[in-house]
């Protein structure tokens, strides 16, 4: 692959990204209604995460659609997203506090 060609986020950071949204942002004004629409989806990530259950082409396309109106919602792209925290900083939309030398997303819910 060369340099110029998009990286996208692998499957098993979806499960991971949105399995954290799912886990500690519930509570969340800013997600309450994508929460609540994607109630499939966004367990089916947990327990995918946690190998709990193996996937299919079927939990794959849930997970895919699931992660792409995520994109959606934030107003972001696809690329190469390795954790929830790089995708909502890069949003500027969300309070930001640094911990051990790494930035990190201050969760109101927690």
């Amino acid at each position: 692959m060369s340099e110029s060609e998009p990286k996208f986020t692998s499957f098993e950071n979806k499960c991971e990204i949105l399995s954290e949204l799912y886990l500690h942002w519930r509570g969340s004004e800013a997600f309450a209604d994508f929460i609540s629409y994607f109630d499939l989806g966004l367990p089916l990530s947990f327990v995918l995460s946690k190998g709990i259950v193996s996937s299919t082409p079927e939990a794959q396309k849930i997970v895919n659609d699931t992660f792409s109106e995520l994109l959606n919602h934030l107003g972001e792209e696809d690329w190469d997203w390795q954790s929830l925290d790089d995708l909502l900083i890069s949003t500027d939309r969300f309070e930001v506090e640094e911990v051990g030398g790494v930035l990190k997303v201050i969760n109101p819910n927690r």
